[in-house]
């Protein structure tokens, strides 16, 4: 049997943060006063209220099905160390992928668009790229694509 509060408060410690829940005023079925005039002091029970549908679905619009390549324009790692970067890129697979003026020592996967490997020239500097994305329903191209090596 659920106990009987009135207006109380719990309180709890989530993650760090204070949690303050206003429980209200709870009263179970064996404790409610009942007489001849309702079921809670001459009131008339509530009517019971119609189901309401508030859901309203999935509001983010489908992705479209001709590539576009999204992401930062500018990927920058540290000289020497491994890189690895995965051209991110929406619409319809499969999907063939491409890059020019990749720096010496970077290659590319075409089928999975992951970029991986360790830059030879260990020069601060930006090599400008371009990535391109290819399906049956067209192409994207994102050009000044810059991966940065060092402190540029």
């Amino acid at each position: 049997m659920l106990p009987t509060w009135h207006t109380a408060a719990a309180r709890a410690a989530v993650g760090g943060l204070l949690l303050l829940l206003d429980l209200g005023t709870v009263i179970t079925a064996a404790s409610r006063p009942r007489d001849d005039r309702g079921p809670v002091h001459g009131q008339a029970p509530a009517p019971a209220a119609a189901p309401q549908d508030d859901d309203p679905g999935i509001l983010t619009p489908p992705a479209p099905r001709e590539p576009r390549i999204n992401g930062p324009s500018l990927y920058g790692v540290r000289p020497g160390n491994p890189f690895l970067y995965r051209i991110p890129a929406t619409g319809d697979r499969p999907m063939r992928f491409s890059a020019q003026g990749l720096p010496e020592g970077l290659t590319l996967d075409p089928a999975s668009g992951i970029l991986r490997g360790t830059i030879a020239d260990r020069t601060p500097r930006a090599y400008e790229t371009t990535l391109a994305a290819l399906n049956a329903h067209g192409r994207a191209d994102r050009a000044r694509a810059s991966v940065c090596p060092g402190g540029v």
